[in-house]
Parts: C-alpha cells; sequence; structure tokens
C-alpha cells in the first residue's frame, strides 16, 4: 500500500516536472499531492534546485535506469531565475533617491547651462573643504578634484584654493624683513573679506603639506 502511494506521488511529480518544461503550459499541477505542493517553491519558485538521480548497474534494473535517465533529462530543462531576497530599508531608500535625483539636476544644469541659485549646505561645504584637502595633500601630478558636476561647489572649491594661495602669501611676507608692510597689510585685508564670503574653517599651511 504505501508503494503505491510513493509510486502515485512520483507519478504527479513527473507531471508537474512535464509540465515546468513546457513553456507554452499556463497551469502546473502542484496541487495533485503532498510532494508536489512542499516542493512547489523548489521546483518552480525563486530557488536554485540541484537533482541527483540514482541508478543501478545490474542489467535486471535496466528498465529501472533508462526512466530515471528519462525523468532527469525533463528535469535540466527546467529553469528558475533565481533572484536574491532582500529587504531595503525605507529610508536607505528614499536617500539612495533623492542622492540620484541631485546628480541628475546637476547633470541637466551642466548640460543646459543654467546655474542653481541655491546656497550650498554645510555639508555640501564641508565636502567641498575635505576634497579641497585632499587634493592639495596628493604628490602625484594624476590628482583630481573630484567635485562633481556642481557648478556651485566647482566655484566654491576654486575660492577655496584661493584663500589657501593668499595665506600662503602672507605667511612668507611675515617671515620678511618688515619692509613689506603695506603689502603684507593689503593681503591680510583681501584674506579678511573672502574669509567672510566663506563660512568655513581656515587651511592653514600645515594642512596643504
Amino acid at each position: 500500500m504505501e508503494a503505491k502511494y510513493i509510486n502515485l506521488s512520483l507519478h504527479y511529480l513527473e507531471q508537474v516536472i512535464i509540465a515546468l518544461s513546457e513553456k507554452s503550459r499556463s497551469h502546473v499541477p502542484y496541487r495533485n499531492s503532498m510532494m508536489t505542493s512542499v516542493l512547489r517553491d523548489s521546483l518552480g519558485g525563486n530557488c536554485m534546485t540541484n537533482m541527483i538521480a540514482n541508478i543501478a548497474a545490474d542489467i535486471t534494473n535496466i528498465g529501472e535506469s533508462m526512466s530515471t535517465c528519462r525523468f532527469s533529462q525533463r528535469v535540466a530543462l527546467v529553469k528558475n531565475e533565481a533572484l536574491v531576497n532582500e529587504e531595503l530599508d525605507p529610508q536607505l531608500l528614499i536617500a539612495r533617491l533623492r542622492k540620484e535625483t541631485l546628480q541628475l539636476k546637476e547633470e541637466l544644469c551642466l548640460a543646459t547651462g543654467e546655474q542653481r541659485t541655491d546656497e550650498l549646505t554645510e555639508e555640501e561645504k564641508a565636502s567641498c573643504v575635505e576634497a579641497v584637502k585632499i587634493y592639495v595633500a596628493c604628490k602625484t601630478d594624476e590628482a583630481i578634484l573630484n567635485t562633481g558636476t556642481d557648478l556651485r561647489k566647482i566655484q566654491f572649491c576654486f575660492k577655496l584654493l584661493k584663500i589657501m594661495i593668499c595665506n600662503i602669501v602672507v605667511d612668507k611676507e611675515c617671515t620678511g624683513d618688515g619692509e613689506n608692510e603695506q603689502v603684507l597689510e593689503a593681503q591680510q585685508t583681501r584674506t579678511d573679506a573672502m574669509k567672510q564670503t566663506l563660512p568655513v574653517t581656515r587651511l592653514s599651511q600645515k594642512e596643504t603639506v
């Protein structure tokens, strides 16, 4: 009796395999047996399934061995496209989409020649300062000042570089004999004026080495 139910389950399993191997079939009889219902996700779902077929080398079992090989061949025709099951944090997804939207806006402004009028945020200014520090500290000629396509950031980085050059000139004048006090005062006045327009931390000469 038990062998009867086993053979019946294997028969229904073969029907499911045949239905899955035929792309024109719209209905797959998973509900014909408990075994096919349990194996539904493994056979035609989002899984990578391996099948191991055992055959006997004895000549007396040649018929069953050939049947097993034919069944394995049908199983090999079934193709599943397994995808990674992952859950995205809504906050991370929103942040990523906002970043992509900002990048697209910057590329559009660069392509059309339109400049954004809104001010840079403190976070954006801090990132520009860090990018300038990394660029100046690099000893090779292959250094790249990566600020993206935002013209506001590019102009802000140029202002930072100008301040750094003026600071170096001022420091050199301070090491002189005091003969160029008027030049030193003019340079200091210019540097202070630029500091007022750029609310960022002063980049000293030591940080540029």
